[in-house]
């Protein structure tokens, strides 16, 4: 076999193309991070199974420009196994069967049907009109109109806390959860208006290590502010 093993960094690159093959196994380990990027697209195929696992952290899907399929020739599972299941749109959710439909919007709640509708319950009560609002989360910076990273220094000699875990919730309910980077900047957190933020620094086991406040308050359209630290306690 061939080994190539440095103490320090390995950078491979080519103007055309990198081919990686093995007939046996492939594996990629990295004591902190692994990231891909790629230009156009980005493509995953197995023939058997796909497993997706975090121990720890949230799993976080987004499509920033358009829509996302999830499609099974069998049984779709959606289960949350300790809290909730939270289905939200900015205009309509709707459950459809052959022949059947049930579809919330801003108009109502409407159950269209050719067949049988049945309601079984041990009480039917009628009440006035209540409409929640309903925070959709921001995930692009054109789409906010404040946004702010956060510096994760320790309080008491003002270093910088690089790869350090943290946890940032929001005063309406959302929560950004990740790693700092390099320089001990946090991911860009975003909103419509002014929010409270809760930073939390997390030990790797993901217990609870240090917490201070601080606001989301930076104009999207502002520029040279520095951002704020976020001060262990």
């Amino acid at each position: 076999g061939t080994a190539i093993t440095t103490a320090r960094s390995v950078h491979v690159a080519a103007d055309e193309h990198i081919a990686l093959t093995s007939i046996g196994h492939m594996a990629i380990a990295a004591g902190r991070s692994i990231y891909a990027s790629a230009r156009k697209a980005f493509s995953l195929f197995v023939k058997k199974g796909l497993r997706l696992i975090t121990g720890g952290g949230k799993v976080e899907i987004q499509a920033q420009q358009n829509g996302i399929e999830i499609i099974a020739k069998q049984v779709l599972d959606l289960i949350s196994t300790t809290d909730s299941i939270r289905l939200t749109a900015a205009k309509s959710i709707e459950l459809k069967v052959d022949g059947t439909a049930v579809r919330l919007g801003p108009e109502g709640f409407q159950v269209l049907t050719g067949g049988l509708c049945h309601l079984y319950a041990g009480d039917h009560q009628t009440f006035g009109p209540q409409a929640p609002p309903v925070k959709m989360p921001v995930a692009h910076i054109k789409d906010a109109k404040v946004a702010e990273h956060f510096v994760l220094v320790e309080r008491e000699s003002g270093w910088v806390l690089p790869q350090q875990r943290y946890r940032i919730t929001l005063d309406d309910g959302r929560v950004i959860e990740g790693t700092s980077s390099s320089h001990g900047e946090t991911e860009l957190a975003m909103s419509e208006s002014l929010q409270i933020a809760t930073l939390e620094l997390l030990r790797q086991d993901g217990s609870l290590l240090a917490t201070s406040c601080a606001a989301i308050t930076k104009d999207v359209k502002s520029k040279g502010a520095n951002a704020p630290e976020g001060k262990a306690t």
